[in-house]
């Protein structure tokens, strides 16, 4: 599940990344962060085939989602092309979809309550790359005239995660001490979100990726402190 998990949040950072590349930006070397978060889903995807059985319904819907991949990933190992962005995000956010629904249906399988809810944060971590990406694109001069409509809800989708872990995790899984991680990490996400929302015209795209890199970095701290509460029931 968490192979699966990885992949729907990571997609997202090769939008991201695809952008920076395209626009130029260096800071944090997205050229070489986009060949490795290229690496680590194509390594994903052969973990799932290779190492798990799911049984035949999930192992054909990943079959189906890798061959999405291998078209997303063509894309984003060419020259950056600004008129191939919209195109790209398009189909990642449909993969993206598709993705969540394998991963719920492989935490049901495991008949384990709390896997549901390392997906819910998981799903945190990708709506933060998710409005980097959109960001990072507009900052591009993509146009995109669904920008400010899928910024509100990547915002209402993030909300609807962080209420679902504080109010339906806690306390079995989220404990006093990762409650805490998560109310810093929602605060966090409102003035990144703000920034995403700006009209002013400016933008600073290595603001967004320090932003999204930090964002993603406590999320996966939450993360952990979940699979830990599982494993101690």
């Amino acid at each position: 599940m968490h192979n699966i998990a990885d992949i729907c949040t990571n997609v997202q950072t090769v939008l991201k990344d695809y952008s920076l590349v395209g626009m130029g930006v260096k800071y944090d070397d997205p050229a070489k962060h986009l060949k490795k978060t290229i690496e680590k889903i194509d390594a994903e995807f052969q973990a799932l085939k290779e190492g798990h059985h799911l049984g035949p319904k999930i192992d054909a819907m990943v079959i189906e989602k890798e061959k999405t991949w291998i078209k997303i990933k063509k894309i984003a190992l060419a020259n950056p092309d600004r008129e191939k962005v919209l195109e790209l995000h398009h189909i990642i956010e449909d993969f993206d979809k598709e993705c969540w629904a394998i991963a719920e249906l492989i935490a049901a399988e495991t008949r384990i309550e709390g896997e549901h809810y390392v997906i819910v944060a998981a799903e945190l971590g990708m709506e933060v790359q998710r409005l980097a990406a959109l960001y990072m694109m507009r900052a591009w001069d993509v146009p995109n005239p669904k920008y400010f409509e899928e910024v509100r809800t990547i915002l209402e989708e993030f909300e609807a995660y962080y209420h679902e872990l504080i109010e339906k995790a806690y306390p079995k899984y989220v404990s006093d001490a990762t409650k805490v991680k998560l109310d810093k990490i929602e605060k966090s996400f409102l003035v990144f979100e703000r920034m995403a929302e700006s009209k002013s015209g400016r933008f600073v795209p290595a603001l967004g990726q320090r932003s999204a890199t930090r964002l993603v970095t406590q999320i996966n701290d939450v993360i952990h402190d979940l699979i830990v509460a599982i494993e101690e029931k």
